[in-house]
């Protein structure tokens, strides 16, 4: 980071102080998380792997409807890559079944379109495979579809275990 842009971070960090000391304790945190975009101005394109970013994304704190609510497709085949990033934000590479998408996205209140298993056969990024089966009707992304997830929907790889299936 140049020193210009240190100068204006710290500017905007400065202003944002006085903000969020006249606001009541009991929500200062949350209040500064709404503005921590305004903080990091320009900057925040240069640094998408930041650590704070890591947090908004691979914690508990938020919920299903946070993470559902920041992206809004008119296409239900987007819909299905984003339960897609949701599932590889909480479990990596662990394939997830077609029947676990349909329960997501029921609880999310998203449409998926009638044969989900199709688009994610048929998912492609510059005429790259995003995801290949892993099981019957189970799938999981290809190195090139993790790379994707990363880019379309700012999420990182994610370490929770599955619980066993008791089938």
């Amino acid at each position: 980071m140049d020193k210009k842009k240190f100068d204006e971070i710290v500017k905007r960090l400065k202003e944002v102080s006085g903000v969020v000391e006249s606001i009541p304790s009991e929500i200062r945190e949350e209040s500064f998380k709404l503005l921590k975009p305004y903080i990091m101005g320009s900057a925040a394109k240069i640094a998408p792997d930041r650590e704070d970013e890591h947090e908004d994304h691979c914690t508990d704190d938020g919920s299903d409807e946070d993470f559902f609510g920041k992206f809004d497709h008119d296409k239900p085949a987007n819909n299905v890559k984003l339960i897609a990033a949701y599932y590889y934000k909480e479990f990596g590479t662990d394939p997830f079944s077609i029947d676990e998408m349909k329960e997501k996205a029921d609880s999310v209140g998203i449409t998926l379109p009638a044969r989900p298993d199709m688009t994610l056969t048929q998912a492609k990024d510059k005429s790259k495979k995003l995801f290949q089966k892993a099981d019957k009707g189970k799938f999981k992304p290809t190195v090139h579809g993790e790379a994707n997830l990363k880019s379309v929907y700012s999420v990182r790889k994610g370490t929770k275990k599955r619980q066993a299936d008791t089938e």
